[in-house]
């Protein structure tokens, strides 16, 4: 269909899930009309047009049927099994801990305690230096800000015993995240990238320009000979 509409096929997008795609969004025998559009009852001041059926769909099971995830739904550290169940393990955004977030994006520890935009590979290691197994799941949103990707499960206890002397509360890792991200040798080097990426693309424009003014100085130098 997607090819016939002369539109491009996403990676990793089968029949089966364009199939999938379909169904999910009311469309299982092709496009058909818009719902409620019969001599256009209702218009008259009435509750609205109704939206397409599926439009509702959570984006994460949307971009999954689409086939556009490029990657392992979790990953797994510090010697975790795959076949672990770990759907009640404690959650962690990195809004919670990210010092340019307020409390209404999610932000759960004071911003003094807080780090800069940490990202789920740094709190990933953090839970690593605690010996504590946990699960990144790299394409998981937080209700409060879709922007941003990722999430971290983490097993605080076993039988009801702590795994780590320091880490008894969801609170005191956060806290630890927040102290010892900043720290990380991984960010570090991403920061670092991140900046001389910044640097490249802003000095990209003025260098095209300046080649441009240098090169007409020449030209016009060569017609007064």
């Amino acid at each position: 269909m997607m090819q016939s509409m002369g539109m491009p096929i996403p990676p990793g997008m089968t029949p089966e899930r364009m199939q999938q795609a379909m169904q999910a969004m009311g469309m299982g025998g092709g496009m058909g009309g818009l719902p409620g559009m019969g001599g256009m009852p209702g218009m008259g001041g009435g509750g609205g047009m109704p939206g397409f059926p599926g439009m509702d769909m959570d984006p994460e099971d949307m971009e999954e049927l689409m086939g556009l995830n490029r990657g392992p739904a979790a990953i797994f550290g510090n010697n975790t099994p795959s076949s672990v169940d770990f759907s009640r393990w404690a959650t962690f955004y990195p809004n919670y801990i990210d010092s340019s977030k307020t409390n209404a994006d999610g932000r759960r520890i004071p911003k003094s305690f807080a780090c800069d935009k940490p990202i789920v590979d740094e709190m990933g290691e953090v839970c690593r230096y605690f010996q504590l197994k946990y699960v990144i799941e790299p394409y998981k949103r937080y209700s409060r800000d879709a922007t941003v990707q990722g999430r971290v499960r983490v097993k605080l206890t076993d039988n009801g015993s702590f795994l780590h002397h320091e880490i008894h509360t969801r609170k005191d890792l956060m806290l630890k995240m927040g102290e010892l991200i900043p720290k990380l040798q991984i960010r570090t080097e991403r920061l670092a990238k991140e900046l001389e990426a910044a640097k490249a693309t802003a000095s990209g424009p003025s260098t095209a320009a300046s080649s441009s003014t240098a090169s007409k100085k020449k030209g016009k130098k060569k017609g007064k000979r």
